[in-house]
């Protein structure tokens, strides 16, 4: 198991390279492994940081980082590719409001296996799923509808009324709650 190192831990580790403290009192100080220091280190030589220096610019930090992983992150897999294949079709579900899940039951029954996160993670990235689009058509529509409905006619619903739990499912907290009586509490 591992823990993701922060930036500020990470340019914390820089900071005290360069104020030439040993690798290890770097790792003791700020709960870090030594292997981690020494590799994050590595990079920084790499990335031709020396360490007497007197300021760490950002442009020297991103560098460093991408010695560590010039990619910017691990390559897409098998699946990422298959969601490229069929991105056609996701979008068009997608814009249908189909759920992701259903879609993938879709994928599935026409012979194409892709894991949730990943078409998750596709959809968001390359189809904006799940980002708030503006239509100005819509809210023109919208305001038209609102404009030459007459006033004794009920509001429309709220698009977002269908989230909303109902007040029974909203747990209080013991402070909130009526105190229960007991049998014999009750002077009379």
């Amino acid at each position: 198991m591992y823990r993701e190192v922060t930036m500020i831990e990470f340019r914390e580790v820089l900071r005290l390279w360069q104020e030439q403290v040993p690798k290890k009192r770097i790792a003791a100080q700020l709960g870090l492994d030594p292997k981690t220091v020494r590799r994050y280190l590595r990079a920084a030589e790499a990335a031709e940081l020396r360490a007497p220096m007197e300021t760490l610019s950002d442009e020297q930090v991103r560098d460093v980082l991408l010695t560590l992983q010039p990619s910017g992150g691990r390559p897409h897999g098998e699946d990422w590719t298959r969601c490229g294949e069929q991105r056609e079709a996701i979008q068009h579900w997608l814009v249908e409001g189909l759920r992701l899940t259903k879609i993938r039951k879709l994928l599935a029954r026409q012979g194409v296996s892709i894991g949730y996160p990943t078409l998750y993670r596709f959809a968001v990235e390359q189809l904006q799923f799940g980002r708030a689009v503006f239509d100005v058509r819509r809210l023109q529509r919208m305001l038209e509808q609102a404009a030459t409905s007459s006033a004794t006619a009920s509001p429309a619903p709220l698009p977002a009324a269908r989230f909303l739990r109902p007040a029974s499912q909203y747990a209080l907290p013991l402070a909130w709650r009526q105190p229960s009586s007991k049998k014999g509490d009750d002077p009379q």
